[in-house]
């Protein structure tokens, strides 16, 4: 199911399988217990016929287990490789060209390739803390691709900026509210206590590919407290992920900057962070 997908060992989940899945020995070892289980019924004996179930469960157990850990194993890789070619797709867009470079999330990745060997020679009393160790591996390495990314889009968004300092603004899309009571007391608006946390525009599809990142917003804030128009300042390299901040800052609501005692219009720019939770 993963195709030529190739991992930092440079091997494919399919040569994993034909080494570790139901080998010629597995397969064999099972067909003797099967076979014995048999025997030793027919002869009345239940107890050997029971002991042969019993290491032939297990054994089945075993394979069980192993199938797993390569399926989450193989599963990140997948993923991870989503991520990496984003990241590459950002890359190739900064001029000039570069090529992805990034020690941590090569480390991490031939880190949890060996990871994936101890948990495949796992005792029983051992699997559940070499899967775990997996586990924080997989975090890691979605976490490392996450911050490269978000590298590199700050670099990309910087050099858009010094070619065209024009941003692309986004209109509210909804009527402003009436004017605010208070100002933000201060030269540059702030935000109003009453605002939806953003994990609420959170794209599912993000979620999903486990797309984390920053946003740097810029809103156009008016006298009376609205975000007349907003604009994508640093982008967090994930298209979706933009769009969720503007989605966000749209709705939000402000106090605007004062000067001389009176309100006036200004503009503030502020991150929108895209975080999983521990859950994730």
């Amino acid at each position: 199911m993963y195709g030529s997908l190739k991992d930092s060992r440079g091997r494919t989940a399919t040569q994993d399988v034909d080494e570790w899945l139901l080998t010629p020995a597995h397969e064999t070892e099972l067909s003797n217990l099967r076979a014995t289980a048999a025997d030793k019924a027919a002869k009345g004996d239940k107890k050997e016929a029971l002991a042969a179930l019993n290491l032939a469960t297990g054994a089945v157990q075993h394979e069980t287990y192993m199938a797993g850990v390569l399926n989450f194993y193989w599963n990140m890789c997948g993923l991870a490789a989503v991520h990496f070619a984003n990241l590459q797709t950002i890359v190739a867009r900064i001029s000039p060209p570069q090529h992805v470079q990034d020690a941590a999330v090569n480390m991490i990745a031939a880190r949890v390739a060996k990871d994936l060997q101890q948990a495949m020679a796992a005792a029983p009393a051992e699997q559940i803390n070499d899967m775990e160790r997996l586990k924080n591996g997989r975090h890691d390495l979605l976490q490392a691709l996450n911050e490269a990314r978000g590298r590199y889009a700050t670099q990309l968004s910087q050099q858009q900026r010094a070619q065209t300092p024009e941003e692309l603004t986004y209109p509210s899309d909804t009527p402003c509210a009436p004017a605010v009571p208070r100002t933000s007391g201060k030269e540059h608006p702030a935000f109003a206590a009453d605002n939806a946390s953003p994990e609420s525009f959170y794209p599912d599809s993000s979620r999903r590919a486990e797309y984390e990142g920053s946003v740097t917003v810029k809103a156009w804030v008016s006298a009376h407290g609205c975000a007349e128009k907003v604009a994508v300042y640093t982008s967090s390299g994930i298209a979706e992920l933009d769009q969720a901040a503007i989605r966000w800052a749209q709705q939000a609501h402000f106090q605007p900057a004062e000067r001389d005692h009176e309100a006036v219009d200004d503009t503030l720019t502020f991150v929108v962070k895209f975080v999983l939770g521990p859950e994730q």
